[in-house]
């Protein structure tokens, strides 16, 4: 991996020292923002701003996230909030942060105030990526950097969508796919017989003898779709 990642001087020695194989420390202006910042010649200039648990909540009750990541949004094409550590809800809806020992933090924040910052922050085109710890963030930090890197995402072409979406008979058949043993051939043909879903899986449920009738329609796929259907 090409030296290539600006780490801000005020981040944690251990991050520091693992990232010193592709980073320069340095101060990153709080006016800019980001915590670790670098220039990807396939999709632009990234930024991400890391938060403890802790911290983000703090963050968040004084309004300091909000400006950190709006002087992100406005300076680099892509910004991560890479939260670490884990926080759970409490009985009272307010929030709890397990920290090193086995012991746990309450914070007097909302837990629906939490999570609605971070779904907004989301809506306005943050990526959001979590950490477990330390060690952790440095290879989510690495990960991020290659796919920032990347022309081709294998995981998202595993499954393509062979549907055009946007017709009721495309709504219908999508719907009739999510059934086990039901591909699109086979849906397509119950379609054409039936035309309605709602009819189709009253025929399901009662075993009806016209299913019988088409064509890749056995007796196991029947039982697997009624299984599903009738639980």
């Amino acid at each position: 991996m090409a030296l290539s990642l600006l780490v801000d001087d005020r981040e944690p020695e251990f991050l520091k020292d693992a990232l010193k194989d592709i980073g320069v420390v340095m101060r990153i202006s709080e006016d800019i923002g980001g915590d670790y910042v670098w220039d990807s010649n396939i999709s632009g200039t990234w930024a991400i701003e890391r938060k403890s648990a802790s911290d983000l909540v703090g963050s968040i009750v004084d309004s300091r996230l909000n400006d950190q990541i709006r002087n992100c949004l406005n300076h680099y094409n892509h910004t991560v909030l890479l939260v670490e550590g884990v926080y759970t809800k409490t009985d009272n809806g307010e929030i709890q942060i397990r920290v090193s020992g086995g012991g746990t933090i309450h914070r007097k924040l909302a837990w629906h105030v939490l999570e609605d910052c971070l779904e907004e922050y989301q809506m306005f085109g943050v990526m959001l990526a979590r950490s477990s710890s330390l060690a952790d963030t440095v290879q989510r930090i690495r990960r991020l950097i290659d796919i920032s890197n990347k022309t081709e995402f294998p995981m998202l072409m595993r499954r393509k969508n062979t549907l055009d979406f946007g017709t009721k008979m495309d709504d219908r058949l999508y719907l009739m796919t999510a059934f086990p043993g039901i591909g699109i051939k086979l849906a397509q043909e119950l379609l054409n017989q039936f035309r309605y879903p709602h009819i189709i899986m009253n025929l399901f449920e009662k075993n009806h003898e016209l299913l019988k009738d088409i064509p890749g329609l056995g007796p196991k796929k029947i039982e697997a779709v009624r299984k599903v259907w009738m639980e």
